[in-house]
Order: C-alpha cells, then structure tokens, then sequence
C-alpha cells in the first residue's frame, strides 16, 4: 500500500509526464499470450515505479532514469515506465544542457576576472564551478594557473613589503582557508595601510566564512544538533538550534527543538539528582547513620513522592525508631569578593580601532572622504597610536598633522 505521500507526489509526475492515471502507481499487465509477472515481481516493479517518480519530482532524473530502466529490465513492455523514461531522458538532458551553459558562462567570466587581476571575483567563479563538477578540467586549469602567477609574485624580491603576504592570503582563498587568509591579511594591511585592495580582500573573506558558516549552521545543523541531542549532549545541540535562531528567529522547528532540550534536561537533571541522594542514602544506612540516610531519602521523595525505593528505606529507617532527619547548619555566606579595577585592555583597544580604520578604508575606496575621515578620527580616539589612522590622515592633509 503507498503511502498518501507517495501517492501524492506520483500524481504530480503523472501531471507532468501527462500519463492518465487512475490516482495510485500501476504496474502495466502483460500482453496476452505472456505469462504474468508473479506478484513479488509486481510488488518490486510498484516499488521502482514509486522511487523512480519520487527521484523525478525530486528533480533527480539521473536516479529516475535509472529506476524506470530497472522496471523494463523487469518487464519491458510496462507502459508507464517507458513514458516516464522518455520523459526523464528528456528533462535531463535539459538540465545538462543548461547546466554546461552556466560553467561555460562562470569559466569565461573567471578567466576575464583573472585578466584584470581581480582574483578573489575570479577564485569565486571557480569554486562555483568546482561545488557543482569537481572534476572539471578547465576550472582546475585556471585555479592552477592563479596559484602559480601568486607563488611567482611571492618570491619578487623587488615587490614591496607585504607582498608576499598579500598572494599568500589569496592561496589560503582559493584553499577555502579563510580565517588564515584574513589573519595573513590583516598583517599585510600594517605594512601597506594605503592598499585598500587588502582591506577589501579581508572584507570579502569574512562576508565568504559568514554565508559558509550560515550553510553549515541551516543546512547541516539540525542533523548535527539531533545527533548531540540523541547521546544525551542537550547542550551542544540547544546551542545548534540557537545559533540557527540567529539567522531564522522564526524558525519553529528550533523553537520546538529548543522547549524539548530544556524539558528533557530538566528531566535529566532530576534523575542525576535522584542518582546522587540515592547513592549518598544507601551509603549512610551501611554506615548505620541513620538520620542522614532519612534525609537522602526524604529528598528524593520532594521530587518524586512516588518513589517506591526512597519509601521503603524511609519506613525500614522509622521502624529503627529514627522519625527525624538530620539537618545540616548552613554555612556562613562567603563574604563578596573585593571589587578590583579592571585594567584597560589596550589589545581590545587596538581592535576596535582597527575596525573604525577598516571601516574608513572602505568608505575612502568607495570615494567617501569625509566619512573616512571620521573612521580614522574615531580610530585615534579609542588608540591614539593608531599608526595605520595617522598615516592616512596625513597623507590626505597633505603631510599636516590631523
């Protein structure tokens, strides 16, 4: 029997394959004269049939190809899997077709990017290409191309300083290595403060580790995030779910995970507890310290007063005539930690103004002046010996102090 799923999605395909059916997957009869196929035959056919069309509406028709091959392997004259077999031929070579457009399209585009030495566009249209077919050979032939004329121009002993740098951090691009690229950069960027292309390499490397780790956040965090959950390690996957709410604060599924997690880790939690005054009572009855073993026992009992063992070490406890449980005289409070003054992080400092002057850069390259002006002034302010912001400011008044 199909599932109403299987069955909807089979009168999907048969919409668009424009095969008259009566609403349910069928496996043609045999032409008289034949013998018919034996009903386990049947059932694998009906099976084919329904992966063969959930692969088609899927847009998968390299797998629905396949599967309504293997049905007329079975029975060659089955007159649905014969349509749906020339129709999935069909789509695929459309598909393919278009497909080979677009690297086409990317190749072209990445070689006239490479010309102009605009790399990073150029390594993005390559690796576009390459997610797709990794084994393309024109791709691979431009990548190779690119890291060889960057290894070249990192051993000119005549280039300024920081260039070694600069075509290291493009290697460690290309190499989806991207958080070495910008460290690699952002060094470079100290040597060469008025090169603005190293500021927008380092920018345009963020942006990429950004979008690589949304995908891997909304597109392979549930599965992750549902495994932790599985082993017991709610945590690691509640800390999934609310990273994933960062990028999709509406995302229900993460809101549902999330109340589980903490329903189930309360639920954990009160059987460690459990687990723990269990372990202590038992202990001090061997011990024969039988107020304290009742207060154990009463403990379990506050959070769940149906425990049939906590009430039977309770009444074994009373019957020695011990009624009342010990009591703990609660320690004096701690007294509050002496209030201390933080030093000024001058690390923290040297950050913050490194993203004003970061900041500035971009506006200066994209023709802004005064807001750039304002991002160094703001840089100096936060780290007054902000070398990078002085230098820029000088050079822009003409060699007067800012």
């Amino acid at each position: 029997m199909l599932s109403k799923a299987s069955i909807v999605k089979a009168l999907l395909a048969a919409s668009v394959l424009a095969l008259a059916w009566p609403g349910v997957l069928r496996v043609s009869a045999a032409p008289d004269g034949e013998s018919s196929p034996k009903s386990s035959e049947l059932q694998l056919i009906s099976n084919l049939l329904e992966t063969a069309f959930d692969a088609y509406v899927d847009e998968d028709y390299d797998r629905a190809v396949t599967h309504f091959q293997r049905v007329l392997q079975l029975n060659p004259r089955d007159k649905t899997a014969q349509k749906g077999l020339k129709q999935s031929q069909k789509m695929l070579k459309n598909k393919n077709a278009i497909f080979q457009q677009n690297e086409k399209d990317r190749l072209k585009a990445a070689r006239k990017f490479a010309s102009k030495e605009k790399w990073l566009e150029a390594l993005d249209e390559i690796a576009s290409v390459l997610a797709v077919s990794a084994n393309s050979r024109e791709a691979l032939e431009i990548q190779n191309e690119i890291a060889a004329l960057c290894r070249e121009r990192m051993s000119d002993a005549k280039a300024p300083p920081g260039n070694e740098m600069i075509y290291q951090g493009l290697i460690h691009y290309m190499n989806k290595r991207y958080e070495e690229a910008i460290k690699i950069w952002r060094e470079a960027a100290a040597l060469r403060p008025e090169d603005f292309k190293i500021v927008i390499y380092m920018e345009r490397a963020k942006q990429t580790l950004r979008q690589g780790e949304k995908y891997e956040t909304l597109v392979l965090g549930p599965k992750r995030a549902a495994a932790h959950f599985s082993t017991g390690n709610f945590e690691a996957a509640a800390e999934i779910w609310r990273k994933i709410l960062q990028y999709q604060p509406d995302n229900k599924q993460a809101i549902e995970w999330l109340d589980k997690i903490k329903k189930e880790s309360a639920g954990a939690g009160k059987e460690t507890l459990i687990g723990e005054l269990y372990d202590h009572g038992l202990e001090l009855f061997q011990k024969e310290k039988y107020a304290e073993s009742l207060a154990k026992w009463n403990g379990i009992l506050e959070i769940d007063p149906n425990n049939e063992v906590a009430k039977g070490y309770v009444e074994r406890i009373q019957a020695k005539g011990v009624t009342k449980a010990a009591t703990t005289t609660p320690k004096d409070p701690a007294p509050p930690a002496p209030v201390t003054t933080i030093p000024t992080d001058e690390s923290r400092r040297k950050e913050e103004a490194q993203m004003h002057y970061t900041r500035g850069s971009l506006n200066y390259a994209e023709g802004k002046l005064d807001e750039a002006i304002k991002e160094w002034r703001e840089a100096l302010r936060i780290y007054p010996a902000h070398a990078p912001s002085i230098k820029m400011l000088d050079k822009i008044s003409g060699g007067k102090k800012p």
